[in-house]
Order: C-alpha cells, then structure tokens, then sequence
C-alpha cells in the first residue's frame, strides 16, 4: 500500500508544471463593443497581479489551470477580484490563453439609482470575468505579456449591465 502511495506521488510530481505569479499595468474602464461607455474614464490606471497554478489536466493541445487575480484601481475607481479556471495553448515561444471566472468588486451595488460617487455601476456585486492572455516567452521562467479582461454579468443580473474593459501588458513569473 505504501509503494503504491509513493508511485501515485511521484507520478503526480512528475507531471507538476511550476506555478507562476504575474503583475500588469492597464487602462481601466476601455471602451470597447463589449462594454457600455464609461463613467470612469480617465480614473487612473490599474494595477493587476496574480497567481495561476501549474499544470492540472493535460488537455494535448492545451493545459488547464487555476488562477486569481486582484486589479486594483490607482484613482479610487472600481478594484476587484477575480477567480478561475484557464486553458492555455503553449505555441512556439509563446503562448494563448483564454479564461473565464468570477469576480466581485467594489463598485456601487443597488438597483435602478446607483449612488453618485463617481465609480462605475456594474449592475451586481458577483461579475463574469473572461479573459484573453498572449505570452511571449522571453527566457526560461519568465514571460511577457498583454491581456484583455472584462467584467460583467452578462445580463444575468438585470439588464443594467454596463461591463468594464481593460487592456494591459505586463510579466509572468514561473516559480
């Protein structure tokens, strides 16, 4: 039973891909086709870091992993957090990567009339967070890259639904 134990062990930490953590810099409420234009802009930028797990499933062409993620507003806008799953489609010397989670922030949360403090309504406090990563792999451990993330509710919480959009660039870290 124990070399049992053992061999399951090692198989799985031969299978570990490292984890990695990853910090950006992007706009903040973008207007974009996705999001609804912009009571915040021109508040700041926002600061985004992060960690994503190794490895989990070995989809062939693509690996699945769990992230996290924090972006947090320099001007006092709407900061909020973020958690999912990813799949990532690793090209040579760089790599895709879509992901779709949930975030919660700290915007205004009500109905109809929003208090008038200045951030931007999202419509509910439980958001949809989509995702698009590239990566380009500038040496071993180490990535640049440039995303596209999103919050909204999809229209799932009502149809006040304004979303926000953020592009950014910034780096990955394996550890």
């Amino acid at each position: 039973m124990r070399l049992l134990a053992l061999a399951a062990l090692l198989l799985v930490a031969g299978r570990a891909q490292a984890s990695e953590i990853f910090a950006a810099l992007s706009t903040h409420a973008t207007d974009t086709p996705f999001s609804d234009c912009c009571e915040e802009r021109g508040r700041g930028s926002d600061i985004h870091a992060g960690w994503r797990s190794g490895e989990l499933v070995d989809l062939k062409i693509a690996s699945l992993r769990a992230q996290v993620r924090a972006s947090i507003n320099t001007a006092g806008g709407v900061s909020y957090l973020a958690g999912g799953a990813a799949l990532r489609f690793n090209l040579v010397g760089l790599y895709v990567q879509p992901a779709l989670g949930l975030a919660v922030h700290t915007g205004p949360d009500g109905d109809a009339q929003p208090p008038d403090d200045g951030r931007r309504y999202l419509g509910s406090r439980l958001l949809l967070a989509p995702e698009l990563v590239v990566g380009l792999r500038v040496l071993p451990g180490l990535a640049i890259e440039a995303a596209w993330t999103h919050v909204s509710h999809a229209q799932l919480g009502g149809r006040q639904n304004p979303g926000m959009d953020q592009f950014g660039i910034g780096v990955a870290v394996q550890y």
